[in-house]
């Protein structure tokens, strides 16, 4: 039997998992843009932190720049850090009208807009590695809704690796490319910084449920009903999902847009 399309050549070179997939194009960044491994551990560091007081999150302990550059590799320049964990879990969405939204248990939280990218090429065949399906679906989301990144409190970006965060980050407008380390680093992704990003701790920290536990951490932010991890006053919200050419976003508000 023929393997279809880009597979036939990718699989039998032994370049078949996720982990290989997105450190090619980290590592093409790093060449690129002259960021390093330091860069993505500031944003393992820094989703860790935000987990520390969420209670359903997977790993919760203090992690260190030193604990961090520690960890054993998996795919350079990937260390097990850098990814996630698959856990079990589940996560329950409820997508209905005003009508019915208005007179529900809990405030509803309203779409604002969303935005796609298809990518149009394979992992192999997209003309830049340093950027993924934000490149198109972050104009796509601010032309839709008429805002910015800066009008964002939350912003629930998948990270099933470091570095999906990092090439995202740029690619919605959150900083210029190379700038991603400096931006963690400098607070400026935390509590009283521009946005706050993964305060839940992310897929990195919390575990891995395919993104959908972006979406609840939204619902929950934006209802002010994140406890102790709570982003003050937080009334929009940024969840994006994919890798590589394919992906999208969804914008949420406190209010009725």
């Amino acid at each position: 039997m023929q393997v279809p399309h880009h597979d036939q050549f990718d699989t039998a070179s032994g370049f078949m998992v996720p982990p290989q997939w997105f450190a090619m194009w980290a590592r093409r960044h790093q060449h690129e843009y002259g960021s390093t491994c330091e860069d993505l551990g500031q944003i393992a560091i820094t989703q860790r932190r935000h987990a520390g007081p969420n209670e359903h999150a997977l790993r919760r302990e203090p992690l260190t720049m030193d604990d961090y550059l520690a960890a054993r590799w998996i795919n350079e320049p990937f260390r097990v850090l850098d990814c996630t964990t698959e856990v079990d879990g589940a996560v329950a969405i409820l997508i209905t009208g005003e009508d019915i939204a208005r007179n529900t248990k809990q405030p509803p939280i309203w779409l604002v807009g969303s935005s796609n990218s298809q990518g149009g090429a394979g992992w192999t065949e997209w003309d830049d590695p340093t950027e993924m399906y934000s490149r198109t679906a972050g104009p796509k989301i601010w032309q839709k809704t008429g805002l910015t990144p800066a009008d964002m409190d939350v912003a629930c970006m998948y990270d099933c690796f470091t570095y999906t965060v990092m090439a995202t980050m740029e690619g919605f407008g959150f900083c210029e490319k190379g700038e991603v380390g400096k931006f963690f680093s400098t607070g400026r992704a935390t509590y009283g910084g521009d946005v706050v990003v993964n305060p839940h701790g992310g897929l990195l920290s919390e575990g891995y449920i395919h993104g959908l536990n972006h979406h609840y951490e939204a619902a929950l932010q934006l209802r002010h009903a994140a406890g102790a991890r709570q982003v003050d006053d937080a009334q929009l919200a940024l969840v994006t999902a994919g890798g590589g050419p394919f992906g999208g976003a969804n914008v949420y508000s406190r209010e009725k847009p």
